[in-house]
């Protein structure tokens, strides 16, 4: 077998011995998703497998502060969590919030995964975990139809209509963006006004950054941008996005094409008329090497340099960035915050050395 498909069997088994993991086919990773907002989740590396319980510390995540409070107070990292093997505290290279609480599990070739008392081995890990974490966060439960945040009927932005007052435009002046607060939807359905669970079509974003210490790419965030949604709920494709009391954008127009196309994320919202929306995108993401900003989707690889996807696992640069299509699985939303989640197979992924 390949090293992918190496890697996609052994995530296919952890799936199904630990209820509620998603393991995405093709990605190196899955996670148990937890209220508050954290993971219970593994990653396959050159040299180890990692299984950790991470929180990013953000607004409406678990705070960072109270997890590692809790580890300490039950001196977590004292006692073997498996064997001899002891639970480490890691914080984010570049999201300072972000914790993880983890474990390694050193590997001499991916070949290792294959071997049954391996995988018990990260299957128990993870369901300990799970215990342990257990009085400060539970796993998410199955999803139901959640109701309208009000009623009130929303004006819908249309930068052809002159009788809109312009300080409602979804990009605010002087680019001080709107930011999406408790009183939003963001993405929601019109028929049936729920704005936590969609399928469709999305356009994956994500940054690395090469890891020094552990040989090994980490990445801090993730932005998806929907290109068709349709409700999980009701199968209406009337999907807008509440950016605003009493405001909100249609997302059925083309990004890239020159006339406004909104789309939120990271709680704010962004034009993706041209390359200006990739721009603040990439910004957003971190990215600051060669073609940061100004790269369409399309035209990355004209600049960047392409990587073929069995070279992911022993290259050697500074930063990647990947960008592939997601169109398979639940896509679902924080908060009303704008942040889109894709918890299903990926598909046509692109990755780019931007060192």
């Amino acid at each position: 077998m390949t090293t992918k498909e190496i890697i996609d069997n052994f995530g296919s088994v952890i799936e199904a011995g630990v209820d509620g993991v998603k393991h995405i086919k093709g990605r190196t990773y899955g996670s148990l998703k937890m209220t508050p907002n954290s993971e219970i989740g593994y990653s396959v590396r050159k040299k180890d497998v990692i299984v950790e319980f991470r929180t990013e510390g953000k607004k409406n995540n678990l705070p960072s502060s109270e997890l590692l409070e809790f580890v300490n107070k039950n001196k977590l990292l004292t006692q073997p969590i498996i064997d001899d093997l002891f639970l480490e505290v890691s914080i984010g290279q570049r999201n300072k919030l972000k914790l993880s609480i983890n474990v390694k599990f050193p590997i001499n070739s991916y070949d290792d995964v294959e071997d049954e008392i391996f995988i018990n081995k990260i299957i128990s890990t993870m369901l300990k975990l799970k215990d342990l974490f257990s009085p400060i966060a539970t796993p998410k439960p199955i999803r139901k139809t959640s109701k309208p945040k009000n009623n009130a009927t929303l004006v819908l932005w249309d930068d052809d209509n002159e009788e809109l007052d312009y300080e409602n435009h979804p990009e605010s002046i002087n680019g001080n963006n709107f930011e999406l607060g408790d009183s939003v939807k963001g993405y929601y359905c019109k028929s049936c006004g729920q704005n936590e669970s969609f399928s469709g079509d999305v356009v994956m974003y994500r940054y690395y950054k090469n890891n020094e210490d552990e040989d090994e790419f980490d990445f801090e965030e993730e932005i998806l941008l929907p290109s068709q949604l349709s409700c999980s709920e009701c199968d209406s494709e009337e999907i807008y996005c509440n950016y605003k009391d009493g405001y909100e954008f249609s997302i059925n127009n083309e990004m890239n094409e020159g006339t406004p196309a909104y789309r939120a994320f990271s709680g704010q919202v962004h034009n993706f008329a041209d390359h200006d929306g990739l721009y603040a995108l990439f910004c957003s993401l971190g990215v600051n090497g060669k073609g940061a900003g100004n790269k369409s989707y399309e035209a990355a690889s004209e600049e960047w340099n392409y990587i073929d996807e069995e070279d992911l696992y022993e290259i050697e640069t500074e930063s990647l960035v990947a960008i592939g299509a997601s169109s398979y699985g639940e896509i679902t939303q924080e908060d009303g915050s704008g942040n889109l989640f894709c918890e299903g197979e990926g598909n046509s992924c692109q990755t780019f050395d931007v060192s």
